[in-house]
C-alpha cells in the first residue's frame, strides 16, 4: 500500500495526458474499491470453507499471470513528455527524457513544498490510524463480536460501497473543476493537505 499508491498515481500521470487523467484515476480508484469489496468477501468464504491459508494461495496464481502480462504488454512511459507537450514542445523535443533527479536534489525539492512538510509531520499518527489499525479490524471483529472469516468478510465488503459512491460523485464533481479551472484543483489539495497536517 506504501509502494502502490505513490508509484501508481505517478506512472498514471506519466502514461496519459493531463485531459485524460482524471479519467484514469477515476477508474484506477474504482477498481481498487470493487476489489476491496470482491477481496473480504470471496477471501472470507474461502478462508471459511479450505482455511486461511487457501485465499492467499488461490489469489497468487491470478497475480501472477497478471504481472507476467503487465511485463511483456507495458512499456516503461517518458517522465514529463505531456507536461512538455502541453507546453509547446514538438514530438521529439516531449520525447526526451530528463535525468532523475538525485537523492538530495528530490529530497530538497520535496523539502521546499510547506504543505508535504505538515503532511511528514502528520503521517505517523495519520497513517496509524488509517492504515494500521486497520489491520488489526479483522481480529477485532474475531475477539469481540465472535464472527468467522466468511462475516468478517461480509462486513468487510458491506463497508466500501459507500467509497465507491463518494468516487463516483467526487471524480465527476472534480472533472467539472477541473475543465472550469485546472489549478483549482492543485489549491484544494494544497488547502487538504493542510487540514490534514492541522
Amino acid at each position: 500500500k506504501a509502494v502502490n499508491d505513490p508509484m501508481h498515481s505517478s506512472l498514471i500521470a506519466d502514461y496519459y495526458p493531463p485531459e485524460s487523467r482524471v479519467r484514469a484515476y477515476y477508474w484506477y480508484r474504482i477498481a481498487n474499491n470493487v476489489g476491496q469489496i470482491a477481496g473480504p468477501l470471496f477471501g472470507g468464504l474461502l478462508a471459511y470453507w479450505f482455511g486461511w491459508r487457501f485465499p492467499f494461495l488461490l489469489f497468487a496464481v491470478p497475480t501472477v499471470i497478471l504481472i507476467v502480462v503487465a511485463a511483456k504488454k507495458m512499456k516503461e512511459p517518458v517522465r514529463g513528455r505531456w507536461e512538455r507537450s502541453a507546453a509547446g514542445a514538438d514530438d521529439e523535443l516531449a520525447m526526451l527524457e530528463d535525468d532523475a533527479p538525485t537523492f538530495g536534489e528530490a529530497w530538497k525539492t520535496a523539502h521546499s513544498v510547506r504543505t508535504l512538510k505538515r503532511i511528514y509531520v502528520s503521517l505517523p499518527w495519520f497513517a496509524a490510524a488509517i492504515f494500521g489499525l486497520v489491520a488489526f479490524y479483522s481480529l477485532y471483529y474475531d475477539e469481540v463480536f465472535g464472527l468467522n472469516e466468511a462475516g468478517r468478510g461480509f462486513l468487510q465488503a458491506a463497508i466500501e460501497p459507500a467509497q465507491i459512491v463518494g468516487a463516483l460523485y467526487g471524480i465527476k464533481l472534480a472533472m467539472r473543476l477541473f475543465d472550469r479551472d485546472p489549478g483549482l484543483i492543485l489549491k484544494l489539495l494544497a488547502v487538504g493537505g493542510c487540514g490534514v497536517a492541522g
